[in-house]
C-alpha cells in the first residue's frame, strides 16, 4: 500500500557552499530546524527584501528500511523559488516557482537505511520565473516553507484522479478520470463521516461513470465525501472533496442554481516575523476568520496552502485562486514557466470544492493573447471550472469566461464604483477583484475620523456591488496589512491596506463585513471623546450593526431610536445606524417649534465647524438670541465641555434579541486575551496558537492609544514566534505560539505589575 511519511523535523539549514552540497560531511555546524521554514529571520516591520534573497541548503538524513519493490517519491508542498534537489550525490531534478507543489521520483537512487537528502533553495527575486521581473506589491520570502513528504508506492500505483461532477443530469453524476502507472482495475469508495455511502469495481479500460447518492456542496452544508481509489488491491489513493454546480452569468453568480452575491476581500498568505512559513493552525484561523466576514476569497496573487483550501472547504468558503504573478510579463522561458505553474496550480487544487474560478492571467498585466489563449485552453483541457484573468485597465481583449477587474475609481467623492460601460463592451459576467486598498490606507493607530471614513468608503462600495445586477460581486483590498518592498507601502515597509491589521485583529472597516452577517453584532466605530476631533467637534457616531434599530441613552438620558442609514446605502442587507442626534427631547422641553430646533441645532454644529463663536463673521445672519442658546445647548448636550462626562449606552434590537455596548469615560484599563487553540494538535509537522491580547476598559472597550510594553515567557513544552516582548500597537497585538514537544505548555504574559499564566496542550493529532 501506499505510504506518506512526512519529512519535516531536524532539518540542517545554512548559506549555500559548494562543501554543504557534498553528500558525507559533517553538517552538525549547520543550524537545525523545522519546515515550515524561512530562511531569515524577520521582523514585524522595517525591513526590506534583501534579508532573504541568497541562495541556501537544506540538509536531512532520511532513514528507509526497505527500499526494493517500491517505488519512492519525495514531495514537497512550496519552495521559494527554485529548488534543485539531490538524493545521496544524485541530482534528482529542479523545479521553478515557490507556490505550487511538486515531486520527484527519486527510485533509482534510494538505497535501504540511511539517505542524505540535499535541497539547494534559490531565493533571489532575479531569477527569470514568475511572479518576478520588476519590483512586486508584496515580499516573496525564501526557504521550504510548507511541508515535505517521502512517498512510496507499489510498483504499479495511481498517479492522479479527477472528478468531474456532470451538468444536466437528473442526479448528481460523477465522471472519474485515473491515470496509473500499470494495473487493471480499480475500486471506489465514497464515504460521508465514515459512512460509505458508494463502492464499486471497474477495469481501469472503461469509461467511468457512476451516480451516488450524494448531496451537492454549498456555502451553508458544506458536504465532503472522503475519496478512497484501490488500484488491484495494492495501491491505495485517497483525498477529501464535494460536489458542486457553479457558474458565473451576465446577471451573477449561481452556486447549484442559487444566486448568490460574492461578498469577499483578498488575501494574502504574509505573517509577522515567519513571512509565508506558517503551518496549518494559521492558516485554518485565516479562513476562519475570512468565512466570517463574507461568503468568498480571492488568493491574491499566487496559490496558497493546502490547508487553507482544506479549510475554505471544510467552512463553506468560495475561492478565486489565480497563478502566481503581478503586472509583470517576460521572456518565452518566462511565459513557459507560468504556464507550467497554471498546469500545477490546477492539477494541484482540482479536488478542492471551494474553488470557483481559475486566474489564468497575471495580475494587472496587458494583453498578452497568445500566452492567455494558451492558458485558458490548458485550464479548459484540465478542468471544467470558469476562468478568470485580473484586469487593471479598460477594454481589456476579454479571453477569460469572466472579466475580472480591479475597481479602484472611488476617491472619496465621486462614484463608488466605475460604470461598466466605461469598462467593457463585453457581456461576460463580471467580477470586481479590488477596491478600496491603496486609495485610502488606514492603520489601527491612525485618527478615528481617518479609521471612520475607511469603514464607510468599504460600507459604500459593497452598497454600490449589491445594487448593480450587472456585479456579481467584489474582494475588498485587502484581508490584512502585508510586508511590501520598499517602493510600496508606509515608511516602515508595510501596505496599511486591510481591514485587519498584519496580526488579524480588526480596523473598524472590518466591522462594516461583520455586521452583514447573521450573527449578532454592533460596533460604534467611532471615539466619543472630543479632543480627537477638530476644534472638538463631533456631530455623529456611526454604529456598523445587523440590528433593526437601536435605542440610544445619555447618561441615562434616552435619546431616542435610530435606525439603518437606507437613504444612503439603500442595497446593503444591513446599513450602519448613524446616530446624529445628542439633545433627545432638551430642546423640546423649552417649548421651542420643530423649525425653531432645526435651526437652533443647525447654528450649533456650525459654530463648532468653524471653532467657537469668535469664528462667526459678519456676514453670519444669525440672531443673536439664537446663538448665546444654541452655543449654550451644544457646549451642555454635545461637547460637554466641563460638565458631567458623558456616558452613552447603545442598545441594539436584533430578532428579539439585544446587544448592548456603553461608551465613556474610564479610569482603567487591563488586558482582555484570548487563546484560540488551548490545544494544539500536532500532525505532520509543528503547529501553533494565535493569542490575541487587546487593551480593554472596564466596559470591554478598545483602548487604542494604549501603546504598553507586555513580556511573555514559556516553558519549554512551546514557544514564542518572534519577539517576546513586544508593544501593544492600537490598543492590540497578537503573537503566535509555536509548539516545541507533546506536553503541558505553560506561558506567562507580564503586563504593568500584573502576571497571566496560561496553559496550551500540545498532543500528538489524529485523522
Amino acid at each position: 500500500m501506499r505510504t506518506i511519511i512526512p519529512i519535516n523535523d531536524g532539518w540542517r539549514f545554512g548559506h549555500k557552499t559548494d562543501e554543504i552540497i557534498k553528500m558525507n560531511i559533517d553538517d552538525s555546524h549547520l543550524s537545525l530546524v523545522d519546515i515550515p521554514h524561512s530562511n531569515a529571520t524577520l521582523g514585524y516591520n522595517n525591513y526590506t527584501e534583501s534579508v532573504y534573497q541568497f541562495e541556501s541548503v537544506y540538509r536531512k538524513k532520511v532513514l528507509i528500511e526497505h527500499a526494493i519493490s517500491k517505488k519512492h517519491f519525495i514531495r514537497f508542498e512550496g519552495v521559494l523559488h527554485r529548488a534543485d534537489v539531490y538524493l545521496n550525490d544524485h541530482f534528482v531534478g529542479r523545479h521553478d516557482g515557490g507556490y505550487t507543489a511538486f515531486e520527484f521520483e527519486v527510485t533509482p537512487y534510494v538505497q535501504s537505511g540511511e539517505n542524505t537528502l540535499v535541497v539547494v533553495v534559490d531565493s533571489r527575486e532575479t531569477l527569470n520565473i514568475p511572479p518576478f521581473g520588476k519590483t512586486i506589491d508584496y515580499l516573496t520570502y525564501g526557504g521550504i516553507y510548507r511541508e515535505v513528504y517521502w512517498v512510496e508506492t507499489p510498483i504499479n500505483h495511481i498517479k492522479h484522479v479527477h472528478i468531474a461532477l456532470q451538468k444536466d443530469t437528473i442526479k448528481p453524476t460523477l465522471h472519474f478520470q485515473i491515470q496509473t502507472e500499470g494495473g487493471t482495475r480499480v475500486r471506489i469508495q465514497l464515504a460521508e463521516h465514515g459512512n460509505v455511502v458508494y463502492e464499486g469495481v471497474y477495469n481501469l479500460k472503461d469509461d467511468i461513470v457512476i451516480t451516488p447518492n450524494i448531496t451537492l456542496w454549498d456555502i451553508d452544508h458544506p458536504v465532503l465525501y472522503d475519496i478512497k481509489v484501490v488500484l488491484d488491491d495494492a495501491d491505495c489513493y485517497v483525498f477529501k472533496t464535494g460536489f458542486k454546480h457553479s457558474e458565473f452569468r451576465t446577471d451573477g453568480f449561481y452556486l447549484n442554481g442559487k444566486k448568490i452575491k460574492i461578498v469577499g476581500l483578498n488575501r494574502h498568505q504574509i505573517y509577522p516575523y515567519v513571512g509565508y512559513a506558517m503551518p496549518r493552525n494559521g492558516q485554518i484561523e485565516d479562513a476562519r476568520l475570512l468565512k466570517s466576514l463574507g461568503n468568498a476569497v480571492r488568493t491574491s496573487h499566487y496559490p496558497q496552502s493546502k490547508h487553507f483550501l482544506d479549510a475554505c472547504d471544510a467552512l463553506g468558503l468560495l475561492v478565486f485562486t489565480e497563478a502566481p504573478g503581478w503586472q509583470y510579463v517576460g521572456d518565452a522561458s518566462w511565459q513557459q514557466s507560468y504556464i507550467t505553474q497554471v498546469k500545477e496550480m490546477i492539477l494541484e487544487q482540482q479536488h478542492h470544492p471551494s474553488i470557483i474560478l481559475w486566474g489564468v492571467r497575471v495580475n494587472e498585466s496587458g494583453d498578452f493573447d497568445n500566452l492567455y489563449a494558451s492558458t485558458n485552453a490548458l485550464a479548459k483541457s484540465l478542468d471544467g471550472r470558469q476562468t478568470g484573468g485580473v484586469r487593471c485597465f479598460s477594454f481589456s481583449n476579454p479571453l477569460e469566461d469572466v472579466y475580472t477587474y480591479n475597481d479602484f475609481f472611488h476617491n472619496g467623492t465621486n462614484d463608488y464604483m466605475k460604470a461598466i460601460k466605461d469598462v467593457t463592451i463585453d457581456q461576460k459576467p463580471y467580477l470586481i477583484t479590488e477596491f478600496n486598498g491603496h486609495m485610502f490606507p488606514t492603520k489601527t493607530f491612525d485618527t478615528p475620523t481617518r479609521k471612520v471614513e475607511h469603514a464607510l468608503r468599504y460600507a459604500h462600495i459593497l452598497d454600490a456591488h449589491m445594487g448593480n445586477p450587472r456585479v456579481t460581486g467584489g474582494f475588498g483590498w485587502q484581508f490584512i496589512d502585508y510586508n511590501t518592498h520598499e517602493q510600496f507601502g508606509s515608511g516602515d515597509h508595510i501596505c496599511y491596506h486591510g481591514v485587519y491589521d498584519a496580526f488579524r485583529l480588526p480596523k473598524p472597516a472590518a466591522h462594516i463585513y461583520l455586521s452583514q452577517q447573521e450573527k449578532p453584532h454592533l460596533a460604534v466605530l467611532n471615539s466619543t471623546d472630543i479632543g480627537d476631533y477638530d476644534a472638538g467637534y463631533i456631530d455623529h457616531l456611526v454604529v456598523a450593526t445587523n440590528a433593526s434599530y437601536i435605542e440610544v441613552y445619555q447618561n441615562n438620558r434616552l435619546l431616542g431610536s435610530f435606525y439603518p442609514d437606507t437613504k444612503h446605502y439603500p442595497h446593503l442587507k444591513h446599513p450602519p445606524i448613524i446616530i446624529d442626534d445628542f439633545y433627545g427631547d432638551a430642546y423640546a422641553s423649552l417649548g421651542l417649534t420643530e423649525d425653531k430646533i432645526k435651526t437652533l441645532k443647525a447654528i450649533g454644529a456650525d459654530i463648532a465647524k468653524r471653532g467657537g463663536l469668535d469664528k462667526l463673521t459678519s456676514l453670519d445672519t444669525y440672531d443673536a438670541s439664537d446663538i448665546q442658546l444654541a452655543w449654550q445647548m451644544y457646549g451642555k448636550y454635545v461637547a460637554n465641555w466641563g460638565s458631567e462626562s458623558f456616558t452613552y449606552t447603545i442598545i441594539g434590537h436584533y430578532e428579539g434579541q439585544t446587544i448592548q455596548k456603553v461608551l465613556g469615560p474610564y479610569r482603567n484599563y487591563q488586558l482582555q486575551i484570548h487563546v484560540h487553540e488551548p490545544v494544539i494538535e500536532v500532525f505532520d509537522t509543528y503547529d501553533v496558537c494565535k493569542i490575541d491580547i487587546e487593551a480593554v476598559d472596564d466596559r470591554g472597550n478598545l483602548k487604542a492609544y494604549a501603546f504598553d510594553v507586555i513580556s511573555i515567557t514559556t516553558n519549554d513544552v512551546i514557544e514564542v514566534i518572534g519577539e517576546s516582548n513586544v508593544a501593544l500597537i492600537g490598543g492590540q497585538r497578537a503573537v503566535w505560539i509555536r509548539s516545541k514537544a507533546i506536553g503541558v505548555g505553560n506561558l506567562m504574559i507580564q503586563h504593568r505589575n500584573r502576571q497571566i499564566p496560561l496553559e496550551i496542550i500540545v498532543k500528538k493529532g489524529s485523522n
